[in-house]
């Protein structure tokens, strides 16, 4: 399945679409003039999915069978990321399976000279995610981190762009131990009284995929702690610290 991003121009998305060959839209029931847009262009088929109520109901299913081993299916595709285009349309990024193992393989790391490997410390932790989940980042906490790392994600609601407004609603809202925060949400929020108090309940502020001021970490890490966490798409690789 390709994670398209909402951003790319019109181009943009039949380029990315064209070059990972998809067949079938999946697509919420919510009307998307964007979609419809990229539809008017390109003909494929339709999958409606069914609502969050509707997944969330406690109707049991049968189990779905997956009876390849390991070595079997290390080289199939799970999912298709994409690059951000600044060089050209952008292009696919074919996600196998042995890279996603990858996270279930940091489990194995011991922690050296008393600390611990980032990801065991987060453990069954609850964070606010507010990375997309069709970047490489928010796959990777939003969908990588629960199943191999048991930690919990809280989602902002897809409707509204992320701000330190926002971040500050969600945090009032849910108690977690940590947020997943874009370099540019830190630095707003590092300046704002008001965030400063929302951010000294948490444990962490994890950030990646761009720089922060020193000002800013420095006053993020009077009242919490300051983590950095790196990759990049067109690799898959992220990045685990000790600490």
């Amino acid at each position: 399945m390709l994670f398209n991003s909402p951003r790319n121009s019109l181009e943009g998305h039949l380029g990315v679409i064209d070059a990972a060959d998809c067949k079938i839209w999946c697509i919420a029931s919510e009307k998307n003039v964007q979609v419809e847009q990229i539809l008017s262009k390109r003909a494929m088929r339709i999958m409606f999915l069914p609502s969050l109520d509707s997944l969330l109901h406690e109707i049991p299913v049968d189990p779905y069978p997956f009876t390849k081993s390991f070595e079997e299916a290390k080289n199939d595709p799970i999912l298709v990321l994409h690059t951000s285009g600044s060089t050209g349309l952008p292009k696919p990024i074919f996600v196998v399976q042995w890279l996603m193992s990858t996270i279930d393989a940091y489990n194995t790391l011991p922690g050296m000279e008393g600390k611990q490997m980032q990801l065991a410390a987060w453990k069954k932790m609850k964070f606010l995610s507010t990375f997309p989940p069709f970047h490489s980042a928010g796959i990777t906490i939003s969908f990588y981190m629960p199943v191999f790392n048991g930690i919990s994600i809280v989602l902002p609601p897809p409707d509204k762009p992320v701000s330190q407004d926002m971040v500050n609603l969600v945090l009032d809202a849910v108690e977690v131990h940590g947020a997943f925060l874009a370099p540019s949400t830190v630095e707003e929020m590092a300046f704002n009284p008001d965030s400063l108090e929302r951010v000294k309940r948490l444990k962490f502020v994890v950030t990646g995929g761009g720089p922060i001021s020193k000002l800013a970490g420095s006053k993020i890490m009077t009242v919490s702690k300051m983590e950095n966490m790196l990759g990049k798409s067109a690799t898959t690789v992220t990045y685990a610290a000790l600490f």
